[in-house]
């Protein structure tokens, strides 16, 4: 099971944070899932910055990097880039912004698609890892190309299904079996309100 982790560069706004969080959370394959959010902000008090480290400590999967270093953004992304690197040996690592909300929860999904692109480039004898630079784009030009029309195909794929469900952007929400009040749901009604009153009546004044 290849390890996927995702850098949060941390800023300010925690609750900005959260958000970004909370979308990872919802991705498939959450077993394989680390992150790692690099507390850049350098000027912020001891205790805000152990507030911060708190605020994540429940989380198994979520670690806290504090940066004492005025380097930087590439600093602290590196510095994010080595930790997810070395100290949870992930396969695959991808940097963000805290800002960033992820919508589909797919992404894992595209990391094994990749792979599968990868390991075809190479049966073909597409070298990945080596050679010049003209022939290194090549082969990542070889790699996105595919990526991309498989993304292309899954969102048309999603959309083909959303709208086989009668899915229309803007339009008001329907129900399959519309209910109507008749007239032995208002005498219903009305038995539960005596029933109601006179239990009331019971409690205080008998």
């Amino acid at each position: 099971m290849e390890i996927i982790d995702f850098v949060i560069l941390h800023y300010g706004d925690a609750h900005v944070t959260d958000n970004c969080i909370r979308s990872i959370q919802k991705m498939n394959g959450q077993d394989r899932i680390h992150i790692v959010v690099v507390d850049n902000n350098i000027h912020q008090s001891a205790g805000q910055r152990e507030k911060l480290c708190k605020r994540y400590k429940r989380f198994s999967h979520i670690s806290v990097l504090t940066i004492t270093e005025d380097g930087g953004f590439s600093y602290a992304n590196n510095a994010g880039y080595r930790y997810a690197r070395d100290k949870d040996r992930a396969d695959w690592i991808c940097i963000i912004n805290n800002d960033v909300e992820f919508t589909q929860p797919e992404f894992p999904d595209l990391i094994e698609e990749t792979q599968k692109i990868m390991k075809a480039q190479e049966s073909r004898g597409v070298d990945l890892k080596e050679g010049k630079m003209m022939e290194r784009i090549m082969a990542i030009l070889s790699l996105i190309v595919p990526l991309f029309v498989s993304a292309f195909q899954r969102a048309d794929d999603l959309a083909n299904a959303m709208e086989a469900r009668g899915y229309a952007p803007g339009e008001t929400r329907t129900r399959y079996k519309v209910l109507k009040m008749h007239s032995r749901d208002y005498i219903l009604l009305l038995g539960a309100v005596c029933v109601l009153a006179c239990m009331i009546w019971l409690s205080y004044f008998r």
